[in-house]
C-alpha cells in the first residue's frame, strides 16, 4: 500500500531530483578548490609544503579535505548518466580511478618538514612513544600487493593508475563528450546542416582548451626528470603546479558544462 502525501500536491514525486547540471558545476568549484585551498594550508605552521597534490593526503586536517573531495568527485562521476552509454561507462571508470587515488595514497610523506605528523589534527608529541618517526623509515601507506609479469604491484602503482585514469576520463569529456553537436546551442538547418550558436562555439573552445591542457599536464607529469616523495623548499613545487594548473582545467571545464556562468548560457 503507497503512502499519501501531502493533499493537493503536485510535481516531480521524486523527493530528492538530480539535477546533474548543477552537481556538474558543484564538481567544478571543488576540483578548482583543491589546489587553492591546499596550497594555502601549506603555508599554515605547523605543516608543510607536499610535493604533489597526493601528497597532501599526509597534511593534519587538510588531507581529510583532499580525501573528501575526490570522493565528492567519485560519486558524482558514479552517477553521471552523460549523453551516451560510452559517458556513463567511462565516468564509472573515472570515478574508480579517484577512489584508488586516494584507498592507495602515494608513498612517502612529499613534506619538507624532518618528521611526518600523521593526518589528524595534532600540533605536537608530548608523548615520547609517540614520537614521530624520522625520514627513510619504510612506515607510510606504500606496500607491494602482487607480482605480475615478474613486476611488483605496489600500492603506489595502483594510486598512479587511479590517477592516470580519473584524468584521462576528465580529457575526454572536455575534448569530446561535451563538444558534440547534439544537444543544447544546436539546431539544423533548412538544408539539413548541423549549426551551433556562438555561444555554443564559445563553450566548445573552452572545452578543447581544458582538454588539452589537461593532456599537456599529464604528459609533463610523466616525464618530468625529478620527481620526489621527500618534499621541497620551492615556492611552486613542480609536480604540484602540474597537476594544480590540470585541476583548474578540469573545474573550468565542469564549471561551463553546468553553465555557472551566465555569459556561456544559451539565451531565449
Amino acid at each position: 500500500m503507497a503512502v499519501k502525501g501531502p493533499a493537493g500536491r503536485s510535481g516531480d514525486p521524486d523527493p530528492i531530483p538530480l539535477n546533474a547540471r548543477q552537481i556538474a558545476a558543484y564538481v567544478g568549484l571543488v576540483a578548482f578548490s583543491l589546489p587553492v585551498i591546499l596550497y594555502t594550508a601549506s603555508w599554515l605552521d605547523p605543516y608543510c609544503r607536499p610535493s604533489s597534490i597526493s601528497h597532501s593526503y599526509y597534511i593534519p586536517f587538510w588531507g581529510s579535505y583532499f580525501v573528501g573531495a575526490l570522493g565528492f568527485i567519485a560519486v558524482f562521476l558514479f552517477c553521471y548518466p552523460g549523453h551516451t552509454k560510452w559517458d556513463n561507462r567511462l565516468a564509472s571508470l573515472g570515478a574508480v580511478g579517484a577512489l584508488l587515488t586516494v584507498i592507495f595514497p602515494t608513498g612517502g610523506d612529499g613534506c619538507a618538514e624532518s618528521y611526518f605528523t600523521g593526518r589528524s589534527l595534532i600540533r605536537n608529541f608530548e608523548d615520547t612513544s609517540l614520537t614521530p618517526p624520522r625520514r627513510g623509515q619504510d612506515i607510510l601507506y606504500h606496500y607491494d600487493l602482487t607480482t605480475l609479469f615478474g613486476y611488483a604491484i605496489t600500492s603506489q602503482t595502483l594510486h598512479f593508475t587511479g590517477a592516470a585514469l580519473v584524468f584521462s576520463v576528465l580529457a575526454y569529456f572536455a575534448l569530446w563528450a561535451f563538444r558534440r553537436d547534439n544537444g543544447e546551442g544546436v539546431r539544423m538547418t533548412a538544408k539539413g546542416d548541423v549549426e551551433l550558436s556562438s555561444r555554443k562555439i564559445r563553450r566548445n573552445t573552452v572545452y578543447l582548451i581544458c582538454g588539452l591542457t589537461i593532456l599537456a599536464c599529464m604528459a609533463a607529469i610523466a616525464f618530468w626528470p625529478e620527481k620526489t616523495n621527500d618534499g621541497t623548499a620551492a615556492l611552486f613545487p613542480p609536480i604540484f603546479t602540474l597537476e594544480s594548473i590540470a585541476l583548474f582545467a578540469f573545474g573550468i571545464s565542469w564549471v561551463v558544462k553546468g553553465r555557472l556562468l551566465k555569459t556561456l548560457r544559451e539565451t531565449g
